[in-house]
């Protein structure tokens, strides 16, 4: 079974029409991967895999985008996922060359941690999402702690219990100290999706790392006003709106109590998920998010349609499976689809 309502139609149906930059790709892989859509999701997967640069990165296909290093491994999961389900040589040896580069070349700093860009070290809070959970799907355990420690070491403030953006490990200081909602969002969504990920024997790790996630969800859930909004820098009103952090702490909050953790937070997100049902248009575009082209506008987005995605299906999946399963979705998506095939093998072999 998979979530298959009017509204994830139609917000879906709207993604296919945005331009998408690479991890905006990347994030549309992973929406499709959790909606179970996998004969789209292997289309995707092909694509990406034609594009892939010569050192392993995909999907970057300009310059800037060239420069990153984490926002690549963002369709890590849902590559592994369509190379297990299509058996399609190609894809295998991209999600291959994707892991390779994770482990072994991409710039880091003298402790291991990846930077965010290759030719700055920095570190940003967005790698929490884009590069953690990657190593946990692919069972380096160990690997995505590292990295969940390295980024909070260096970004989190304990001060006032939030994380900043961007820190330079040259510097040694903060070259953005901005607390933008849509970035802490991606650190809530990353940090549960590592501690549902490992294994049930590492309970004090799962522990931990929810910890972690639950002071995150905090500093994002403070910030949201009564009508479900939040502002693009989250703690400053003077800044636009930007609602896509809305169904990234709901999805998280979602994934976690399913594994049976953050389950007194569910109500809330009912709330938010309401609330963000009540500003899907007609067309089927999430409106409110930090806008196209720039993200320097309240509008529509990529990233808000496929984080309502992935929103809906945390919501489907925790509705779906009893509460106390510490690893029900990675069991479903990961082994429990072993031996399953796609309608659309028979294509991309053709």
């Amino acid at each position: 079974m998979k979530p298959d309502t009017p509204i994830v139609y139609r917000v879906k149906n709207a993604l296919m029409s945005i331009m998408r930059r690479s991890w905006e790709q990347c994030e549309a892989m992973q929406a499709l991967l959790e909606l179970k859509d996998y004969d789209t999701l292997l289309t995707f997967a092909k694509e990406v895999s034609y594009i892939q640069l010569q050192d392993g990165r995909t999907p970057l296909t300009n310059d800037w985008e060239k420069r990153t290093v984490t926002d690549p491994l963002a369709c890590g999961e849902a590559l592994q996922m369509a190379a297990r389900l299509s058996g399609d040589r190609l894809i295998k040896e991209a999600y291959e060359k994707l892991l390779d580069f994770a482990l072994h070349s991409a710039p880091r700093s003298a402790d291991g941690i990846l930077y965010h860009m290759n030719d700055a070290p920095q570190f940003w809070v967005d790698s929490f999402y884009m590069c953690p959970p990657f190593f946990v799907a692919a069972g380096y355990y160990g690997e995505a702690l590292k990295q969940v420690q390295g980024y909070w070491d260096a970004l989190y403030d304990p001060e006032i219990k939030m994380l900043n953006w961007i820190w330079d490990d040259e510097k040694k200081e903060y070259v953005r100290t901005q607390h933008r909602s849509i970035c802490t969002g991606y650190a809530a969504l990353g940090l549960v999706k590592v501690a549902v990920g490992l294994p049930a024997k590492m309970k004090k790790e799962k522990d931990e790392t929810i910890e972690k996630a639950k002071i995150v969800i905090d500093s994002i859930l403070k910030n949201i006003d009564g009508d479900g909004v939040i502002h693009d820098t989250m703690d400053d009103p003077e800044s636009i709106i930007g609602i896509n952090a809305i169904s990234m702490v709901a999805g998280a909050i979602y994934r976690a109590a399913a594994a049976g953790y953050l389950t007194e937070y569910v109500e809330t997100a009912e709330k938010l998920r309401k609330s963000l049902h009540d500003k899907v248009d007609p067309y089927g575009f999430v409106y409110g998010v930090c806008g196209v082209p720039d993200n320097n506008k309240t509008g529509i987005s990529s990233n808000g349609q496929s984080f309502f995605l992935m929103m809906e299906a945390a919501w489907y999946d925790y509705s779906e499976n009893p509460v106390n399963r510490s690893d029900a979705w990675y069991n479903s998506i990961f082994r429990g689809e072993q031996g399953k095939r796609s309608d659309y093998i028979d294509v991309i072999r053709a």
